[in-house]
């Protein structure tokens, strides 16, 4: 790793040399030898510095501070070297801490025993463990003797961790793999990096992780299942818990008296979840799980990404995520010559990150963007020249921005419900909002304005942009009216849009959806995206709302309203015919496929299905299984701007089914890529599914022409797929199969 570079790039070779020099590490010699990197004394040491390296020789190429950056467990050590917190020497450091713990404090031939009274043998060491409770946070000491992994343990032990460790890639959801370790009983396995929505990797004791291993080739043998050398050393586990107060100050020596710290900025996306820096940050970078794909959702649409690291096994992590991205790679380790191969490309990178640095704000999907006072379209550099402002209460909100629009030459209609009259009853401020509107060339305020008849005020007009801040309905009033505000207004005001105009609407934290966890969260919020499509709208980004003005107008009052710390705007367009949505903002709908498999050996490829009617073979036994054949068949039917997926797929034996063959149960799930997906529309594509599939296999009768499910957001789906699983895909005789 790195030979050639320390030779042909003076900018790695530089900056080999001046981390030497900071460090007595011999780097220069170690990169010539290249033999000892994947060593557990030198490993992460490389990583780091290969790191700081790349950034050199991507700076010397004009590839300068990026819009945003972010790490996986390791490579988020040079994080704050990039957010000019930390030095490059100070994050070499940091790296030789780590390799301290995993070198010398942890044994594989030992455990960990923990005790709440002090041995009479004595310990090794005391530990305060931090623990959450109805009462808050707190502390407790415990006394830590360590023994040999095969010594018995005394009764008296409250906790005994293993140190023989390992690390998996399994190919599943979190909710699954929890689910099975629950089930299992393992207690110091856990999902230690949620990498992508079907992959993730799981750490903890040796021992467990075997038996996660051996359940998941018995019974879920489909999945991808790959051990991880990390020198028996379990990185994120629980265990690591132990080890937190020697980190703390071996993390403490490396950062001097005058060192920055304080908040993460936020082009940094942290994936340990720390919004503040000092030494703690990479205790807790070690001990905490990773939430990369987490972090890779917040990234602007469109973004160009650049992997800087020995490899490019992430950017196939952030393919399965977000399929909007522009990825490169610096390394390509087929070639010998390693990087230089890869250094051609970076004109290419430069150019493309100089012409969306232009754009940030624009495409910005949610990170360090005031998203309310941004005047261009969501998706362009067009700035837009014409804005409606819905229910502005007391007119604070358009009153705040009519000065800028002003001097942009945008025009502003801001409108509220009541008339002039009783406008000025109900707000102190409406006639000085209206005087600083109006006082603008292009601006106007139109009163008694009722949203949910836009098109019938405005016959002869259309809009950029419509506006409406925390819609609600007038007195106190449940989800069914909101949601009917909701519901005719993005009816009304899609009629009045330009062919790439946008519908913002500011929404207080929790009515929106887009952060429930479960499906029952989200059925609980007033769900504006399944209204939006069925009016033929795409929820195209959801941003920060910062709300800058005079809250007023609650429930028709002249008070103000609380809105949640984390109000969210949400943003809805009309299909263009070719840009995707993200994926997390996408609609679904589901339905099941139980095909009747021809024969009982569903794993002879070269067995070709019956279909139906006696039409002749089509399809290999395995493309059935896979769910390859039906999936290839369904695309053929649906529309362009619908993306299908087969998330699921279930095999039911005949000795349950009742039938005289086995059985293939597949999920089959429609998303709304860049067109509007609403349930009539759906189960009209699962109507046409099953007339298709028919043409080559044979389907379930009693399952035929059953009503699509309603929408959901795409984010969802993996746990509309592990409720499913949960119980079985299918009831046959009566009895729900497991599997």
């Amino acid at each position: 790793m790195g030979a050639d570079l320390i030779e042909t790039s003076s900018a790695f070779r530089s900056t080999m040399e001046r981390l030497q020099a900071s460090s007595s590490l011999p780097l220069v010699d170690l990169y010539k030898d290249g033999s000892k990197w994947l060593s557990k004394e030198y490993s992460t040491i490389g990583i780091v510095s290969f790191q700081l390296g790349l950034l050199a020789i991507l700076r010397d190429h004009g590839v300068q501070s990026p819009d945003y950056f972010l790490g996986h467990s390791v490579g988020e050590l040079v994080c704050p070297f990039l957010a000019g917190l930390a030095s490059e020497e100070e994050v070499l450091q940091y790296a030789v801490v780590r390799t301290r713990l995993s070198g010398g404090s942890i044994d594989p031939d030992m455990r960990l025993d923990l005790f709440e009274n002090e041995p009479v043998d004595g310990f090794d060491y005391i530990v305060k463990l931090e623990q959450s409770s109805s009462d808050g946070e707190s502390t407790r000491q415990l006394f830590v003797k360590r023994k040999h992994k095969d010594s018995s343990k005394d009764p008296s032990v409250v906790e005994s961790f293993s140190m023989d460790g390992q690390m998996v890639v399994v190919g599943c959801s979190a909710t699954d793999i929890d689910t099975i370790i629950t089930t299992l009983g393992l207690q110091e396995t856990r999902v230690a990096c949620y990498n992508a929505p079907l992959g993730q990797t799981v750490s903890g004791a040796a021992f467990e992780v075997d038996i996660l291993i051996d359940y998941l080739q018995q019974h879920r043998n489909k999945v991808y299942v790959r051990k991880i050398d990390t020198d028996s050393v379990a990185y994120h586990a629980i265990y690591l818990k132990v080890f937190r107060e020697f980190l703390r100050a071996e993390f403490g020596k490396v950062r001097g008296q005058d060192s920055p710290s304080g908040a993460v900025p936020p082009e940094w996306i942290s994936t340990s979840r720390n919004e503040f820096f000092n030494s703690d940050y990479m205790v807790e970078n070690m001990l905490r799980p990773v939430y990369f794909q987490e972090a890779i959702e917040l990234l602007p649409k469109g973004s160009t990404i650049v992997e800087v690291g020995p490899s490019s096994i992430l950017l196939s992590q952030i393919k399965r995520i977000r399929s909007d991205f522009v990825l490169f790679s610096l390394v390509d380790r087929k070639e010998s010559t390693s990087l230089d191969v890869s250094l051609q490309h970076l004109q290419e990178i430069r150019c493309k990150l100089l012409v969306q640095s232009n754009a940030k704000d624009d495409n910005d999907n949610g990170v360090n963007e005031r998203s309310n006072l941004i005047w261009k379209k969501v998706d362009s550099d067009e700035q837009i020249t014409s804005l409606l402002v819905c229910g502005d209460g007391d007119l604070s909100f358009s009153a705040s921005i009519a000065e800028t629009l002003q001097e942009s030459n945008l025009h502003l209609t801001a409108t509220v419900l009541e008339d002039r009259e009783a406008h000025q009853n109900v707000y102190e401020r409406s006639s000085a909002n209206e005087e600083s509107i109006a006082s603008f060339d292009n601006h106007r305020v139109r009163f008694g304005v009722d949203v949910t008849y836009l098109e019938d005020l405005f016959p002869d007009e259309t809009f950029d942009r419509i506006q409406f801040n925390f819609p609600h309905w007038r007195g106190k009033a449940n989800h069914r009216y909101n949601r009917q505000l909701i519901d005719a207004f993005l009816k009304s005001a899609s009629r009045l849009l330009t062919p790439s105009g946008e519908i913002h609407m500011a929404l207080v934290q929790g009515q929106g959806g887009s952060s429930a966890k479960t499906m029952a969260e989200y059925r609980d919020t007033w769900t504006p995206n399944l209204y939006a499509a069925n009016h033929g709208l795409l929820l195209s980004s959801v941003k920060p709302f910062e709300a800058v003005y005079n809250l007023s107008s609650h429930r028709g009052v002249d008070r103000g309203f609380k809105i949640g710390k984390k109000p969210k705007l949400f943003i809805f367009t009309k299909p263009n015919g070719s840009s995707s949505i993200p994926k997390r903002n996408q609609l679904c709908c589901r339905h099941e496929l139980h095909v009747l498999l021809p024969r009982d050996d569903i794993d002879e490829d070269e067995c070709t299905s019956e279909s139906s009617e006696g039409a002749s073979p089509s399809y290999s036994m395995h493309d059935i299984v896979d769910g390859d054949a039906v999936q290839s068949i369904i695309e053929n039917i649906v529309p362009d701007g619908i993306r299908v997926e087969v998330p699921s797929r279930d095999i039911l034996k005949k000795i349950d089914t009742g039938y005289e063959t086995n059985m293939a149960v597949f999920m089959i799930v429609y998303c709304g890529d860049y067109k509007a997906l609403c349930r009539d529309e759906a189960d009209r594509y699962r109507h046409l599914a099953e007339i298709e599939v028919e043409k080559h296999m044979s389907l379930r009768e009693n399952r035929k022409g059953r009503l699509i499910s309603k929408p959901f957001p795409y984010y969802l789906l993996d746990s509309v797929v592990e409720d499913t699983s949960s119980y079985g895909m299918t009831k046959a005789k009566g009895q729900i199969q497991s599997h």
